[in-house]
């Protein structure tokens, strides 16, 4: 079998969804994975195998690397240390980041599209196709349904238990995913009965596995926790304020309330009262159902 490397260390979100691609590749190859260390409980060992440093493969030639992030000094270290035949995706050429591969939709929509960033968010607006749909043929797959790969954890991990769980924040990078109104929705659903919990900050993404797994119903912007909550089976109710809800491919799981203002802040990085207060606590409250 050959050997084949993914790099996608981040975020963790990101890591999460491109796992759909691990049963049909480790059906035919030896598949390596490099990840932030934050993110190895996300991948599945059975499938990949993970590391978290370059230099730790340079003994291994690799048929093809799939380098999927837009970090030019590992995309450096990957082009000095690394022995490969192939090389799909991004990597640097005259200190700059660019990308070549069978499929360069998805890289068009990116920051360091070669149509530049104004006609990337423009592709990103107009798109109409999912995630997977759009990163599979890199791989030269089809998607049809494949699921995240499975998530190990421990219940005695979890120091959370309850009905739903809500996620208030997604992360300092778009913080217009943080809608206003958690506080009161979760007085509203106590009031109905509900024992509802926010998750906690934990030191590691296994514990925050198990708490998600300790409820019946995740509550959220487009995160993190939607993503754990997909891969482990459990219904979730996902905000969009500011970016696309078009990428996410629901797996019938995910149910999605998408913002009116969608457009008006769509990926703005400025963070914007407005945008976070878009959507109203009954357009929530209505989807509920466990």
């Amino acid at each position: 079998m050959s050997n084949i490397l993914i790099v996608k260390t981040g975020a963790a979100g990101d890591v999460l969804r491109t796992t759909f691609v691990l049963n049909d590749l480790s059906q035919k190859h030896n598949i390596y994975w490099i990840t932030d260390p934050l993110c190895i409980d996300l991948i599945d060992s059975k499938l990949a195998k993970v590391f978290t440093n370059i230099l730790s493969l340079k003994d291994i030639y690799f048929d093809i690397v799939y380098s999927l992030e837009e970090d030019i000094e590992l995309l450096l270290q990957i082009q000095h240390n690394l022995s490969f035949k192939y090389l799909i995706g991004y990597y640097v050429s005259e200190k700059n980041i660019t990308y070549s591969g069978p499929d360069t939709e998805w890289f068009d929509m990116s920051l360091n599209s070669k149509y530049g960033i104004k006609q990337a968010d423009k592709l990103k607006l107009e798109n109409t196709k999912t995630f997977q749909e759009l990163v599979a043929p890199i791989f030269n797959l089809i998607f049809t349904g494949q699921k995240y790969n499975s998530l190990k954890y421990d219940f005695k991990d979890s120091i959370i238990k309850g009905d739903i769980a809500i996620a208030k924040t997604a992360g300092n990078k778009w913080p217009n995913k943080n809608w206003a109104y958690y506080n009161e929705l979760k007085l509203e659903l106590e009031k109905l009965g509900y024992i509802v919990n926010y998750l906690p900050n934990r030191s590691s993404i296994k514990e925050h596995i198990a708490d998600i797994a300790s409820h019946k119903l995740i509550i959220c912007g487009d995160s993190l926790p939607m993503h754990i909550s997909t891969a482990l089976n459990i219904p979730s109710i996902a905000l969009f304020t500011c970016t696309s809800p078009i990428e996410i491919y629901d797996y019938n799981l995910i149910t999605k309330i998408i913002s009116s203002k969608l457009t008006q802040y769509y990926y703005q990085r400025e963070f914007n009262e407005d945008c976070t207060k878009s959507i109203q606590i009954n357009e929530v409250l209505k989807k509920i159902k466990i």
